[in-house]
């Protein structure tokens, strides 16, 4: 579904499009409708690409200035998925993060940039799970159970009671369902902001 931002005095409103599902990644499409009547500088869109991305970058060193939710700890989705590869568990599995970095594999494929008339915005396909949260479904295969149990003897066992039951549960039942929290990369009022910023040193406002 389509998201217009509101008018903004002088230049055109802002227009998302859907996410292009025909790739891997995700694609959102910030286009200028109805255009002026003098023809907007390549330059503002190009200033406007830089600013996003790394207003969205940022966003992965503060929890997305302090409004996305800290990771749970101990992560038991983290746990699982490095038990699926063998026994080391990392951890930071065991802490609260003050930021929204787990590898940085998503953060750093994030690319804001100018096509024909177009700012486009492009990221792994991860991305729209982390922007959009709900419920989730992971598959855990017989490997976890016998990793598990080869964890528990090691000298960097770092499990409470509670967490190894759970884990040995979700384990022999071989799914975990759960839900994560919205955490928004960006939202309209950030775009409007943005664009407000540079439409007015420009001299459009």
């Amino acid at each position: 579904m389509a998201v217009i931002c509101p008018m903004i005095q002088g230049p055109p409103p802002i227009l998302i499009l859907p996410h292009n599902k025909k790739m891997e990644d995700i694609v959102i499409q910030i286009k200028l409708r109805n255009k002026p009547e003098e023809t907007i500088e390549k330059e503002i869109l190009e200033q406007a690409a830089v600013e996003l991305e790394a207003r969205i970058k940022e966003k992965f060193s503060n929890l997305g200035f302090n409004s996305w939710l800290e990771r749970s700890s101990p992560n038991l989705v983290g746990i699982l998925k490095d038990l699926e590869k063998g026994t080391n568990v990392k951890e930071r599995r065991f802490h609260s993060e003050q930021t929204g970095v787990d590898t940085g594999i998503l953060r750093n494929s994030v690319s804001v940039f100018v096509r024909d008339n177009e700012i486009i915005f492009q990221a792994i396909d991860y991305a729209e799970d982390f922007h959009e949260g709900g419920r989730k479904r992971i598959t855990i295969s017989p490997n976890v159970i016998y990793n598990l149990k080869k964890y528990k003897k090691k000298k960097n066992y770092n499990l409470s009671y509670f967490s190894f039951a759970k884990l040995m549960k979700l384990a022999k039942q071989g799914f975990y369902e759960f839900i994560t929290p919205e955490r928004p990369l960006i939202e309209k009022d950030e775009i409007e902001m943005i664009l407000k910023r540079i439409y007015r040193q420009m001299g459009f406002l």
